[in-house]
């Protein structure tokens, strides 16, 4: 693979502060964020500390007055800040979409330890949290990780819907797509209170509702998971029926193969992007004349 650096990705044209000063929970986060290049050659973000949104408009010529949310993945210690961030970003944007990648706040993790490639037999590192997202060693010991994302997410949507009029897109056509720990920001966002909810939601090979009540007047919601995806596949089936019982809009893709993140091509997870296209003009969130974007993950 061709060399890279994290200056090889496409700037934003702004970067937004979600918070003024420290964000309330990172008073003693001391550490700076970095992004780095893996030696499998995926650019990644850790150790965020001050969550921002990087925005990235839409050609005004083929604005379609539409505004989504970005929320890369990574388990929570990791942003896959290209992969699934910059990449959709600018497949949005090529649909006429204004895109705002959320850098929300993760566990730390030290600089000097690398992050696996996929399918690498290596010992698995110590878990960081539990299954409710406390904190369980590290300087962050007795956090939660999923209340300070929450909030970083909630933030996010609050100041997209209250910019709606300044940067040119429709208040009620604010939307978020999230990918696995990513995935779960959009899920807390859309089964949230009133205002926090987004317009719409996909959620991309990510968890389900976790038995939480899905309200009566939930947004409409996009899920896309590969069959051979031995944590997200079932995951996504339960959520999909979850939406299917309280009778709010669902659609649900399982792609013959991909696995987790889509990273094996030609399942059909490759063109998952052009299936979000065609369910948001099927809502009326984009005009038919829209062109596709063609594979994303290749």
């Amino acid at each position: 693979m061709s060399a890279q650096t994290p200056a090889d990705l496409p700037p934003p044209s702004r970067t937004i502060d979600l918070y003024e000063g420290v964000a309330p929970g990172s008073e003693a986060w001391h550490w700076a964020e970095h992004t780095f290049v893996t030696r499998f050659g995926n650019t990644v973000t850790r150790n965020v500390v001050k969550p921002t949104l990087q925005y990235y408009p839409a050609d005004r010529a083929k604005a379609a007055g539409v505004a989504v949310i970005v929320a890369p993945g990574g388990g929570f210690t990791d942003l896959m800040i290209k992969y699934e961030g910059v990449r959709t970003a600018l497949a949005l944007n090529a649909l006429g979409v204004d895109a705002f990648i959320l850098k929300y706040r993760l566990i730390y993790v030290d600089p000097a330890v690398p992050l696996p490639a996929p399918g690498e037999k290596t010992p698995p590192p110590p878990q960081k949290s539990d299954d409710a997202g406390n904190i369980i060693w590290g300087p962050q010991k007795g956090q939660n990780i999923f209340e300070l994302t929450r909030a970083d997410a909630r933030r996010a949507l609050s100041w997209v819907r209250a910019n709606a009029a300044d940067l040119g897109y429709a208040p009620d056509k604010a939307g978020i797509i999230g990918f696995s720990a990513g995935a779960l920001l959009s899920l807390y966002l859309a089964l949230d209170k009133p205002a926090y909810r987004p317009d719409f939601a996909g959620v991309i090979y990510g968890p389900d509702h976790h038995g939480r009540p899905i309200p009566a007047d939930a947004p409409p919601i996009f899920i896309a998971v590969a069959a051979d995806d031995g944590w997200s596949s079932g995951l996504s089936l339960n959520l999909f029926q979850a939406w299917r019982e309280a009778k709010r809009p669902a659609e649900l893709h399982v792609f013959q193969t991909g696995a987790h993140g889509f990273l094996n091509n030609g399942g059909g997870g490759d063109f998952f992007m052009d299936r979000f296209a065609e369910w948001m003009r099927a809502n009326g969130w984009l005009k038919a004349a829209t062109a596709g974007t063609g594979p994303l993950f290749r």
